[in-house]
């Protein structure tokens, strides 16, 4: 078999099942980069296990210790003049007394810790059903074919903050009412309703 760089050379009896000697001649070699000299490290080796492992660890070591690439990509002319305007900008604040406190930086500036937060997500659902008929609502409430209606906050307090009436008090404003009636020819089923629940309040 001819040479050809990158690809080892088999020695005439690899394939007949003779037994290969300790020559260079009979040995599998290979020529090339890095890969040729751990793949001829361990052709070396032969049956020695033992002695393959120790040279691939030897390698590995070795390939830890070699410096890594470091890719550093430069920052565009107008950023750094945006930031640099920026920065100018803080400082002609600052020595205005138009900044209460320690100034931001302008990483601070364009990034705020607080939208670097992620709330609670508002949609928990349990499965595809549940997100299936969440969507199909908010298409009906899209196209009116479903009316929300919010409650305020503010009114819900107000309610829970609404005084209690008493009995008594309920009781007394029936009498009331019912006096109104006997004025009104056409409240006589309120008055009755309102005598009934008058007396269901004894």
């Amino acid at each position: 078999m001819a040479d050809r760089p990158g690809l080892y050379q088999e020695p005439d009896n690899y394939f007949t099942g003779g037994s290969s000697t300790a020559s260079g001649a009979s040995r599998r070699t290979l020529r090339g980069g890095r890969l040729d000299t751990a793949l001829n490290a361990i052709l070396v080796a032969e049956k020695d296990v033992a002695a393959a492992l120790q040279k691939v660890e030897e390698m590995a070591t070795a390939a830890q210790k070699v410096p890594r690439l470091m890719i550093k990509i430069s920052v565009a002319a107008q950023i750094t003049a945006l930031e640099a305007r920026l920065e100018a900008l803080v400082e002609d604040l600052r020595w205005r007394k138009r900044i209460v406190g320690t100034p931001l930086t302008v990483e601070e500036i364009l990034n705020p810790p607080e939208e670097l937060e992620i709330g609670e997500n508002p949609y928990k659902f349990d499965g595809d059903a549940e997100i299936v008929a969440a969507a199909k609502h908010q298409l009906a409430v899209e196209h009116g074919e479903i009316t929300v209606i919010e409650i305020d906050s503010d009114e819900e307090e107000e309610d829970d903050n609404t005084p209690q009436a008493t009995s008594g008090e309920v009781r007394s404003l029936c009498e009331k009412l019912e006096a109104l009636c006997v004025g009104h020819g056409g409240s006589l089923e309120l008055q009755t309703q309102l005598r009934q629940f008058r007396g269901a309040l004894r």
